[in-house]
């Protein structure tokens, strides 16, 4: 698809008019002036164009058609070799991910741009499942204490195995961490429960209850706040969860207003 290809039309057109081989390589074959010239002698336009009609209608076409002999080779790049799926197959022994190429029934690969894509619309689910999941997911066991990976359900660093978790990670991260392990790194991982998660968050609320509850009892004794609504709804647990209800910021308002309003006139004591 170079100039060559045009230079090899109109050789080859006028080597068939004369009976001759040509040479249609570019810059170093036959000139196209020479050529162009053979092309006038025998009739033809000088620029290798000609004048065609439409087969269906008999009418002529427009414009004029650049056309020539050349010279083809088959196409290489066939469908049917490229073509390519596997649900299982086999993985390399060292990473234990699947083998790459079509040749050695290798997996398809998500790369770097698919992975963004991904993330961009946001399929978490499916990202754990191609990257995880279909890739090199295996079982560690680390110690929740020393945060090293463990063997034999045993803490050879803790001397003890009442700390260790199951965890599930890419087998190649393993490799990396054992692989340092080796060059005298110590690679330590935090593990945290879902539930010790959720635990931490209900402990935050439960006191911010209490600091409300306190509160509240010091402005009872210290300006004698007598509201009974004021205290039932700072002392009444929410079973949603959810400590900070309307009834309970409506309270909290009262609250603070009065404390402001007799911050500097305390109640006499008798």
């Amino acid at each position: 698809m170079t100039v060559g290809k045009i230079i090899e039309l109109l050789t080859g057109k006028a080597g068939i008019l004369h009976g001759e081989i040509k040479d249609g390589t570019a810059f170093s074959g036959d000139r196209v002036d020479d050529v162009c010239n053979l092309l006038r002698q025998s009739g033809y336009s000088y620029n290798g164009k000609d004048y065609l009609t439409n087969g269906i209608t008999g009418e002529p076409l427009e414009a004029y058609i650049f056309m020539g002999p050349v010279f083809y080779q088959k196409l290489k790049h066939m469908v049917a070799d490229k073509m390519h799926a596997r649900s299982r197959g086999p993985v390399t022994v060292l990473t234990r991910q699947p083998t790459e190429g079509r040749s050695r029934d290798g997996g398809l690969r998500i790369g770097e741009m698919e992975k963004d894509c991904f993330i961009a619309h946001g399929t978490s689910h499916l990202l754990y499942e191609r990257l995880m999941v279909s890739g090199d997911i295996c079982d560690v066991v680390i110690c929740g204490q020393c945060g090293l990976i463990q063997f034999d359900k045993w803490c050879q660093y803790c001397r003890s195995a009442n700390h260790l978790r199951a965890v599930k990670m890419p087998y190649a991260c393993k490799l990396m961490f054992q692989e340092l392990m080796s060059m005298n790194i110590s690679a330590r991982l935090s593990v945290v429960s879902i539930l010790f998660i959720a635990f931490e968050k209900k402990k935050k609320i439960f006191f911010v209850q209490l600091t409300i509850t306190l509160l509240t009892l010091f402005l009872y004794a210290r300006f004698g706040v007598t509201s009974s609504s004021i205290l039932n709804g700072l002392l009444v647990k929410n079973c949603s969860g959810t400590w900070f209800s309307n009834k309970l910021f409506q309270n909290l308002k009262l609250i603070i207003k009065f404390t402001l309003k007799n911050k500097h006139n305390p109640t006499k004591k008798k």
